[in-house]
């Protein structure tokens, strides 16, 4: 897929996620950490493939469902892929997007745990 994600497609459908996803929610959230983000500060993750397609051509249809994008900052995006590639339990998974799931959950899960820890620390407890 790495032709894909520097092909004219992906940057057009990129574009259309972000504009879909601003109309949509009127901000644009990491899925990770949930700050807010931008198309200039923020990367699109895909949860699975299944809307790509490569032609007999050699090009490439950009057919990914708005649900098969997330936005993540790029160091989130890059943890993602880190957990993907590393842990057993993520590449045991069904599917591609079940694996995503649980990443971005576990992901999720502990980037709030260590904004609590800050939290109580700044409050004193």
């Amino acid at each position: 897929m790495t032709g894909y994600l520097k092909s004219i497609p992906w940057f057009r459908r990129r574009d259309r996620w972000f504009e879909e996803e601003t109309a949509r929610a009127g901000v644009v959230r990491c899925t990770i950490c949930s700050r807010r983000g931008t198309k200039r500060t923020l990367e699109l993750h895909h949860l699975d493939y299944a809307g790509v397609t490569h032609t007999d051509a050699g090009g490439w249809i950009a057919g990914e469902e708005h649900e098969d994008l997330v936005a993540a900052h790029p160091r989130c995006h890059e943890w993602i892929h880190t957990i993907l590639d590393r842990d057993p339990a993520a590449s045991s998974a069904v599917d591609r997007r079940r694996a995503n799931e649980r990443v971005i959950a576990r992901l999720r899960a502990k980037f709030a745990a260590q904004i609590g820890e800050i939290a109580r620390r700044d409050d004193g407890r």
